[in-house]
């Protein structure tokens, strides 16, 4: 089939959402799992129509559950049937969501869009590259990642706070914390509309230096056509006399 193509301009937007174990706990109601996609939901729901939304689930190793898309359906069928797993591997879940954002369809003649990772968290990172690792890769690519320490930490799952804030602060992302269903659908809300107002900023510069760059390009072109010599015309044939015959 055809692939859809976004046009220059639109933003992606990659949801990377931590699967472990731990994630089944029911300190926030009904589990921290449960509330987790509910406000992933509502968060890829409100997105604007001409972004490109993937989904990347980590535990132990990561993976694309969904590439990038202008078409919801597939993530939010994807966030109705999540499977939990052993370990959490923060970093991981960063490379593999850098990696995802490459994935998303572009016009023939447009880009890369601009992207973003919001990424979720309810422990620390136990295996896998480091978190300053995948913060350095972030910033390398100019990617931001947001990132939400979710749950109540405990003796077992203690969420590393520091690392959640120096990964966003390192990618030019923002960090939030949550600590309920309800303070996480505002902080998905928050995000929301950072990223909107924040890819309205970028695209607005991108497109007027295109547009001043197009302009120069013809001026020059007029300048030039205007300094180069006509071409001589050969004037009519000069007439020779004939002398007078001496």
């Amino acid at each position: 089939g055809v692939v859809p193509t976004l046009a220059r301009g639109t933003a992606t937007v990659i949801v990377t959402l931590d699967v472990s174990n731990s994630m089944d706990e029911t300190d926030i109601a009904p589990s921290r799992i449960e509330a987790a996609t509910a406000s992933a939901r509502a968060f890829v729901t409100d997105l604007p129509d001409g972004f490109a939304v993937g989904l990347v689930l980590f535990s132990g190793s990561a993976e694309v559950a969904v590439a990038p898309g202008p078409d919801r359906a597939p993530v939010l069928a994807a966030l109705d049937d999540i499977g939990l797993g052993s370990g959490t591997a923060v970093g991981e879940g960063v490379f593999t969501s850098l990696e995802a954002a490459l994935l998303a369809p572009t016009a023939p003649d447009a880009g890369p869009a601009p992207a973003r990772i919001v990424l979720l968290s309810d422990g620390a990172s136990t295996q896998g590259r480091s978190v300053p690792e995948a913060a350095a890769a972030a910033a390398a690519a100019r990617i931001p990642v947001s990132t939400i320490a979710f749950g109540v930490t405990g003796d077992a799952d203690q969420i590393d706070l520091p690392a959640l804030e120096m990964l966003a602060t390192a990618s030019g992302g923002r960090s939030y914390t949550a600590g309920s269903g309800a303070e996480l659908s505002e902080v998905y809300s928050d995000i929301g509309d950072t990223i909107g107002n924040a890819e309205q900023s970028l695209v607005t510069p991108v497109l007027l230096v295109a547009l001043v760059a197009a302009l120069l390009a013809a001026a020059g072109a007029l300048i030039a056509s205007a300094r180069r010599p006509a071409p001589a015309h050969a004037g009519p044939p000069t007439r020779r006399h004939p002398e007078p015959v001496r």
